[in-house]
């Protein structure tokens, strides 16, 4: 599967207010990216789900940051998310690069505690790209 969240870093536009989200205090890209790289391969994403599951292990093959003017894209494509997966990722992500979090995600992937990630991303900017079976 293929996941793409959206944030917008620029003015808040009402014609995409359902299309994105818009973050309300700077990112240091650098950051972003350190951070979004660190997901990638095989780990107890537990930190990362809401709900019980069997097995919260998965594998994320490959993250992107790309920057198109105000806009920064998150892609995600790995074998499967758990549930609010990818929304508990890219909100720790921006309070992580917006010096709002003072831990990263490899510490917060193997503390293995849901009490870190408390902050949902809004649905707006969250996109199913593609599923390869």
């Amino acid at each position: 599967k293929e996941y793409r969240y959206i944030l917008n870093l620029g003015d808040f536009s009402p014609f995409r207010r359902n299309y994105e989200w818009t973050v309300p205090y700077p990112l240091d890209l650098t950051v972003l990216r350190q951070e979004l790289s660190k997901i990638e391969g095989t780990h107890d994403f537990f930190s990362f789900c809401k709900g019980e599951k069997d097995s919260t292990v998965r594998t994320i093959f490959e993250t992107r940051c790309a920057v198109r003017d105000q806009q920064v894209i998150l892609t995600f494509i790995g074998n499967g998310f758990l549930h609010h997966m990818i929304r508990l990722m890219v909100a720790t992500l921006v309070d992580i690069a917006s010096l709002r979090k003072n831990m990263d995600m490899t510490e917060i992937i193997e503390k293995k505690d849901r009490q870190l990630t408390k902050h949902l991303a809004p649905a707006e900017g969250l996109y199913l790209v593609s599923i390869t079976y």
